[in-house]
């Protein structure tokens, strides 16, 4: 059942708890009634429930790699939280458990069928958005090593449109965070085969010069054969 598979979700960072995952967030959100949860399909690494206009997510297990994207993405959306980017806002962050709640994202997801639903200019548009996403939120996280931050996932289920305008509504899922320099970003694979992933990169490209450090990136310089110029 799916009460049962929030067990270990709801459970104190260190040592045993039997509490359930609902029960962990009504004891610090006593506004809620259990009863009023409804829970969409589950992710690979974490849980997630939805009461109203929130959604609750919690990791699988308490450690590894479930418990380093839950903590990834609560530090990515608590630093992004003033950058005006669409994304969703915390509005709990559990103290005795490990779970948080943000604000429903508007739209619908991107879905794998968007190019038999967009016009081209829809789906370029789109592209230009999810671009400026991109250079906003390298700018708006610290760099690394001279190198900026990315949504490391950014895929169609990821990315939520405005059913009419079909215009970029959110971003969600940050458990995966990416630190590259300006030549090295690429569309996501699950984009392969679609015209939208030469969109993507096109504007991209025009875009590149934007990018944190971007100026300070060496060019590639070609270096001739010296023998076959002067025939030796």
């Amino acid at each position: 059942m799916i009460k049962e598979a929030f067990n270990r979700a709801g459970a104190k960072p260190e040592g045993p708890s039997g509490i359930d995952f609902l029960d962990a967030v009504v004891s610090e959100r006593p506004d809620l009634k259990k009863e009023d949860f409804r829970f969409p399909s589950q992710g690979q690494k974490g849980y997630v429930a939805i009461n109203g206009d929130e959604v609750f997510k919690a990791p699988r297990a308490l450690k590894g790699e479930c418990r380093d994207d839950f903590e990834t993405e609560c530090e990515v959306m608590q630093q992004l939280a003033d950058s005006g980017l669409p994304i969703p806002k915390i509005t709990t962050l559990g103290k005795n458990f490990l779970f948080f709640s943000m604000t429903r994202t508007p739209g619908e997801t991107m879905g794998y069928d968007f190019e038999s639903t967009m016009t081209e200019t829809e789906e370029r548009q789109l592209a230009k958005d999810l671009i400026d996403f991109v250079v906003k939120m390298a700018h708006a996280l610290p760099m690394k090593n001279g190198k900026f931050a990315i949504h490391d996932d950014l895929w169609q289920s990821n990315i939520f449109i405005d059913p009419e305008t079909k215009r970029l509504s959110g971003v969600i899922d940050f458990g995966k965070v990416k630190y590259i320099k300006a030549s090295e970003w690429k569309p996501m694979y699950d984009f392969d085969g679609t015209n939208f992933k030469k969109m993507l990169q096109v504007e991209y490209n025009a875009r590149k010069g934007d990018l944190p450090g971007a100026g300070e990136e060496k060019p590639k310089f070609h270096v001739p054969n010296l023998k076959s110029l002067f025939g030796t």
